[in-house]
């Protein structure tokens, strides 16, 4: 026996943005995260998620660009949110759990949070990018800063540039970075080292230290003339001065 359906019978009731205390009915639609849903029990109900395949059936699948993550905001699945400078797609419906728990979320796109030099007491979220020493920072994990070196360390943070930090005259007990250029002696003795390892320098070592000289490497063996500041000279065969 073949059964015939009016279409034109068939009516939905849009009832806006699902709520977990409103009754629902049969072919009541509702909006929960990006996609929309219909109700398909017989028996009106309501706390009956979205995802409860008894009661509610997928009508649309989307997005819904929510902005920046909230801890108080009801989020249903493909709600997009901004966190650090990262955005995530849920992935299950949720509320305070935040980004970037894989339990409800996913990297949707990732991007960097500019947050100028680093501070410490800070909250950092994944994304956010700083500057510490004169070289480039994104934040691996979401965080309160404590002191950079222990938060890189930890891997709290990846260095994504480097390049070459004037530090000065070289101090005992330091945090130094790759990078780094210290100056050890005085003019007209004055040698220059470039630090090779992250770490915090002996307590009483220079780089010429039994246990400090793994950390550098001589960039410099020479004389300087004047302060502290280093400057650089380029010679060609055939030219002079």
């Amino acid at each position: 026996m073949t059964t015939t359906i009016d279409l034109g019978k068939l009516r939905f009731l849009y009832r806006e943005g699902y709520s977990s205390s409103t009754t629902y009915s049969y072919n009541d639609v509702v909006k929960n995260g990006g996609n929309s849903y219909v109700y398909i029990n017989g028996a009106a109900a309501s706390g009956k998620s979205c995802t409860d395949t008894a009661y509610w059936s997928p009508l649309v699948d989307g997005m819904s660009a929510t902005g920046a993550w909230s801890s108080s905001t009801a989020y249903g699945i493909n709600a997009l949110v901004k966190h650090g400078g990262v955005y995530y797609r849920a992935t299950d419906a949720n509320t305070n759990e935040e980004p970037p728990n894989a339990t409800y979320w996913e990297v949707f796109v990732d991007g960097y949070n500019f947050r100028n030099a680093w501070a410490t007491t800070t909250d950092y979220k994944v994304g956010d990018s700083i500057i510490h020493e004169g070289q480039s920072y994104r934040a691996l994990t979401n965080h309160t800063s404590g002191t950079f070196l222990a938060d890189f360390l930890a891997s709290d943070w990846q260095r994504y540039s480097a390049g070459v930090n004037n530090r000065g005259a070289y101090v005992v007990a330091t945090d130094y970075f790759i990078g780094d250029l210290a100056t050890l002696g005085s003019v007209p003795n004055r040698d220059i080292y470039m630090c090779t390892a992250d770490h915090t320098s002996h307590a009483t070592e220079d780089p010429t230290g039994a246990t400090e000289s793994a950390n550098w490497t001589m960039w410099i063996n020479g004389q300087l003339v004047g302060g502290a500041t280093i400057n650089a000279f380029a010679y060609f065969t055939g030219m002079s001065a």
